[in-house]
């Protein structure tokens, strides 16, 4: 009982979000970049607010980075962590995001990028603009077993 005591003191300057209606957090969560709405799924209120909420990202970019923290054409993002993310986050993403214009941009073949090649049917996208080596992206479907022309997305390649 003392050590709940010591954190109610604690948490004594923070607002309780939890005791807004679902909705309302819904509407908050509306507002957040996708990496803070990902974070803030900490209990199963929170996490199912998340799942039910869709919304809308303008650009979404998913690139590789070299070993030098550049991506393999030679940028260095604007808002880069060093920071990877699993196929379940992408996959939350593509479930409840509308993206404007999705940039792929993977150079070699490994099992995350499979899942990301799986994942691309599942995304509601207004544009796709996809950049690797044709020849990783066409072994890595013939291992999938997904013919390249069941892919109905605009591609068009990147600038």
């Amino acid at each position: 009982i003392a050590k709940k005591r010591r954190i109610d003191r604690k948490c004594e300057d923070y607002f309780p979000i939890l005791s807004l209606p679902s909705e309302l957090i819904g509407l908050v969560f509306s507002f957040l970049p996708i990496e803070d709405r990902m974070r803030l799924r900490v209990n199963k209120k929170l996490n199912a607010i998340e799942l039910n909420s869709k919304y809308f990202v303008e650009k979404l970019h998913i690139f590789e980075l070299s070993n030098k923290g550049v991506s393999h054409r030679g940028f260095n993002p604007r808002h880069y962590k060093k920071t990877s993310y699993s196929s379940d986050f992408m996959r939350r993403i593509a479930m409840n995001a509308s993206i404007g214009i999705l940039e792929i941009e993977l150079n070699s073949p490994k099992e995350f990028h499979y899942d990301v090649y799986n994942l691309i049917k599942n995304f509601n996208i207004g544009t796709l603009k996809f950049g690797c080596i044709i020849r990783l992206l066409l072994i890595s479907l013939k291992k999938m077993h997904i013919n390249c022309l069941s892919f109905s997305l605009y591609i068009e390649p990147m600038s």
